[in-house]
């Protein structure tokens, strides 16, 4: 996987292209949190939580350009750790579940991508850079 960016969105949108970009992977399922840190490490950096709490610990270290959190976790569901952050947070999740029911009621509820488990990684791939994409041009429209 190299430079998933679209020559289409960069014109589009500049945007500092030495920062490395970094994903925030929520899952309680360690394995999933282990296969997706596998795939996406050599082209960003990769924080893993296998729960909220452990991601609230790295939210306040960081901010990651994409937070994929998965929406059935014990404790705390994937869209109650979402309604408790701050706009320009909610703005960067993409959520995951196996669950077809969850999947389309997270959709009416969140205006975030929902990507159904299991998932092909081309088709994560897409959904991370356009999230990405999407990101940095908001941010960057803001300071302008």
């Amino acid at each position: 996987m190299t430079g998933g960016r679209s020559h289409n969105s960069l014109l589009n949108c500049p945007h500092d292209m030495e920062a490395m970009t970094t994903i925030l992977i929520i899952d309680d399922e360690q394995m999933i949190c282990r296969a997706l840190k596998r795939f996406l490490r050599s082209d960003y950096t990769v924080f893993t939580a296998h729960s909220a709490a452990e991601a609230d610990t790295i939210l306040s270290d960081t901010v990651p350009d994409v937070i994929l959190c998965d929406v059935v976790m014990p404790y705390e569901d994937g869209l109650s750790f979402y309604q408790r952050q701050l706009p320009t947070i909610q703005d960067r999740f993409v959520f995951m579940t196996g669950y077809v029911p969850v999947h389309f009621q997270t959709r009416a509820l969140v205006d975030s991508p929902v990507l159904a488990k299991p998932f092909r990684f081309e088709q994560l791939t897409r959904v991370l850079q356009e999230q990405i994409d999407r990101v940095r041009c908001d941010s960057t429209s803001e300071v302008a």
